[in-house]
């Protein structure tokens, strides 16, 4: 007599399990988010670059509003962090999300519309439901000076950002004897952060201390590239030549030299990001994007 008993169904091979995630590639050659995710990044690039084309002083723009975003929101994440808070989110603008990454606990990325930035940290007003696991990292579970800290943190950095431009601004005066030179050198600066925000982005590093760090020793290094070429300038001016010809002959005449000091420094700090651990990853993210980025922006924004 042949058993009629329904058997269930014996479950597929290991090999025949599809994976799963938002971020697994797709055996069909089919579009995935992270393919999507790359996609959006390289559209926003190249928005950026044909904006900078177009009227280089709006890239400059958009580049010193984000980095001054950037530094609020920063304050914010790192006090946070020092507090024992949970940050689950550091986005750079707001609306749909062009880029992001996780790193740890925290999702870090890049959204399309720029009217700001958020971080968000869990437990901030007492309707807001947390894993129980999670209370005591929670915003509303510390104490008085701590939750204080974190609210003011943003506006400290911005008074650190001002006390630091006020000094840059005055060696640069002292430097220049000129008032408007000064400025112009102080308005390409930003273009570095844009190299900087690039390069955390790509190479998925937070913005943390040492990135922070690099932020500031990539403006010196932009200033300086600056300083020469105008000083290149104001040279072919001496001579007798019109602005236009200075312009040229001073960035045909400081080219090489820019490029090969900004192409050795790059170089030199590959052996430190490939091997360097996560201390010093975000350091060599922001300097040899930002290097790149910033010396090519340079050489035509400037003139």
């Amino acid at each position: 007599m042949t058993d009629t008993t329904e058997r269930p169904p014996s479950p597929a091979p290991p090999s025949a399990a599809r994976p799963s995630g938002p971020d697994d590639a797709s055996p069909t050659g089919e579009w995935t988010p992270v393919r999507f995710a790359w996609l959006r990044l390289s559209a926003l690039v190249g928005v950026l670059v044909l904006l900078g084309i177009w009227s280089p002083w709006v890239l400059v723009l958009i580049g010193a509003i984000a980095g001054m975003i950037t530094l609020h929101e920063l304050g914010h994440y790192l006090t946070a962090k020092r507090a024992g808070m949970k940050v689950t989110e550091f986005f750079l603008f707001f609306g749909p999300r062009v880029w992001s990454f996780r790193r740890g606990e925290t999702e870090y990325g890049i959204k399309c519309i720029p009217a700001g930035a958020y971080v968000k940290i869990i437990g901030m007003h007492n309707l807001e439901d947390v894993p129980p696991a999670d209370e005591a990292r929670t915003y509303r579970q510390k104490s008085f000076g701590q939750r204080v800290s974190v609210a003011v943190a943003g506006s400290t950095m911005h008074f650190l950002l001002a006390f630091g431009l006020i000094w840059i601004a005055l060696a640069l005066i002292t430097q220049f004897r000129s008032v408007a030179r000064s400025v112009v050198v102080m308005l390409t600066v930003p273009l570095g952060l844009i190299g900087a925000l690039v390069g955390l982005t790509l190479w998925r590093m937070p913005m943390g201390f040492m990135a922070m760090l690099a932020c500031v020793s990539l403006a010196g290094v932009i200033v300086s590239h600056i300083i020469v070429l105008s000083d290149a300038v104001e040279e072919a001016r001496s001579q007798g030549m019109g602005i236009h010809d200075a312009l040229i002959s001073a960035g045909l005449s400081r080219l090489r030299p820019v490029m090969v000091t900004t192409l050795a420094t790059a170089g030199g700090l590959v052996p430190l990001a490939l091997s360097g651990g996560a201390l010093w990853q975000p350091l060599t993210a922001v300097h040899i994007t930002g290097l790149l980025v910033a010396t090519l922006l340079t050489l035509v924004v400037l003139p």
